[in-house]
């Protein structure tokens, strides 16, 4: 499939592909899926499928349109149906930006390229390959989330697919403490034990905890902490804020990342928020664990598991 004809048609952007429809025709028989809310009966890839029967199009899109051609098929939702009608084994899935402009849209959209990988991947025996193409909108600012997350559906290996996920959000936290300097360290000292509102004197909140055999709770330095550095990731230590930069509004939870939340479950967010001062292999074997409990129940009692 991967040919320098094939390779041209993915470096168009959307409005480009429309442009040079005919360019499509040098290919066998394919499926082309178009995720494109503003999507209507005058696009010009519909003249291209009349023309083309033993090509299929699919169009997701919120717009309530019908298209009376045998080989479009247009859904509102992502069901398993459309893995039936995706008989071609070269599949091409393009994105457009255009009217992605709010987290909630971002998050709608991954979670049906999610879902529509997951379907596709489902199907086995016809062993399907996926080509992606993005048409960003002018100062899209969810490109980068969009790019990622192709990348991420592109490793099979959900150990893998976690490890990237991971990384890529602990990478995103610590730029982000870095250029906001939140925590306003001079020396050894956070801007909360400089001004004496904070429990310890010296290296922020890098104190883990331990019961002692007389039953006290013993706070000592993280063993991870080497001299004025941390040796491991940890995805609830780079969430957590204390008390003193709460107040001030700054604080962070799982769920409220893009691809966290799109990626992982109620359980699963439970298991990066609560697992502090801890290796990085440790949570994603926890994550990789699977749980039919309930939610609430897995939440009441489990608590040893998830921390």
């Amino acid at each position: 499939m991967a040919n320098d004809k094939f390779d041209n048609i993915l470096n168009m952007n959307y409005n480009e592909l429309n442009n040079n429809i005919t360019n499509l025709s040098y290919y066998e028989n394919f499926s082309l899926i178009c995720m494109d809310s503003t999507f209507d009966n005058d696009n010009p890839l519909l003249n291209f499928f009349e023309n083309n029967p033993t090509k299929k199009l699919f169009v997701i899109s919120d717009n309530k349109i019908t298209i009376p051609l045998f080989n479009v098929h247009v859904y509102n939702k992502i069901n398993k149906n459309i893995n039936y009608n995706i008989y071609n084994k070269n599949i091409f899935i393009c994105l457009s930006l255009n009217s992605i402009n709010t987290e909630i849209q971002v998050k709608k959209l991954i979670k049906t390229l999610i879902k529509l990988n997951n379907i596709i991947d489902s199907d086995t025996l016809n062993n399907k390959s996926i080509l992606y193409n993005i048409t960003p909108s002018n100062n899209n600012k969810y490109f980068n989330y969009i790019n990622d997350v192709i990348k991420i559906l592109s490793i099979k290996d959900k150990k893998i697919q976690y490890e990237l996920i991971y990384d890529a959000v602990c990478n995103k936290l610590d730029n982000n403490f870095i250029e906001k300097n939140y925590c306003d360290f001079k020396g050894t000292k956070c801007i909360a034990q400089r001004e004496n509102k904070a429990i310890h004197q010296t290296m922020g909140c890098c104190y883990s905890f331990k019961d002692t055999f007389l039953g006290y709770t013993k706070a000592e330095l993280c063993k991870f902490l080497n001299q004025t550095k941390c040796e491991t990731k940890c995805m609830a230590c780079k969430l957590f804020t204390c008390k003193y930069l709460k107040e001030k509004g700054i604080h962070f939870k799982a769920k409220d990342d893009i691809l966290l939340s799109c990626f992982f479950n109620k359980k699963q967010l439970e298991i990066l928020s609560a697992n502090f001062f801890t290796k990085k292999e440790v949570v994603i074997s926890k994550l990789l664990e699977k749980n039919n409990m309930p939610y609430i129940f897995y939440y009441m009692f489990n608590q040893e598991y998830i921390r």
